[in-house]
């Protein structure tokens, strides 16, 4: 009964995450992409190239609308983790859609993670296309935390695939005992 208690408030605390990240991340790249000076300092430490006066409204739209790619591939994952938790906050540990709706989450978490330095090195062309020429930049970068959510995204992707295999080797053993 104990473990029933704690998966219910886990899982609620989780989906209020889920809920405040949905919310915040889009806000976070506005906020960023609102400023010219915000923009150039947030990219500064990929280049020495950005500079706030070439970023101009156009730019910025732009860099915006690549930006938010990760990040909607994200919330579309953070949506199906919720609605698993929401089945976990019922005790409907074996809902026949859990293994799918993490497996969702997988995928997006994948994609997101595998989209961050595609997308980046796209928006640094985009906040340089303006300098002049020699001071326009490409950067590609691939770090431990795209490791890491690679890592992360494959190993529930592998526990959805268990839950879905067990769950139906349950279900098999049941049709047979009757």
């Amino acid at each position: 009964m104990e473990g029933t208690i704690t998966i219910e408030r886990l899982s609620s605390a989780v989906s209020k995450l889920c809920y405040i990240s949905i919310a915040v991340m889009p806000l976070i790249l506005v906020w960023i992409w609102m400023d010219p000076e915000r923009v150039a300092q947030e990219f500064s430490d990929k280049s020495d190239l950005v500079l706030p006066e070439a970023i101009g409204f156009l730019t910025r739209i732009f860099g915006f609308t690549l930006s938010i790619i990760p990040t909607i591939l994200m919330i579309m994952g953070l949506l199906s983790l919720q609605e698993f938790l929401n089945n976990l906050q019922k005790s409907d540990y074996f809902n026949p859609n859990n293994p799918t709706l993490l497996r969702k989450f997988a995928y997006m978490l994948l994609w997101s993670t595998l989209a961050r330095p595609l997308i980046g090195a796209l928006v640094s062309i985009v906040i340089t296309i303006n300098n002049p020429p020699g001071q326009r930049t490409v950067t590609f970068s691939l770090g431990t935390d795209e490791i890491s959510g690679v890592f992360v995204a494959l190993l529930i992707m592998l526990l959805s695939l268990l839950m879905a295999e067990s769950k139906s080797s349950v279900d098999e053993r049941a049709r047979l005992t009757t």
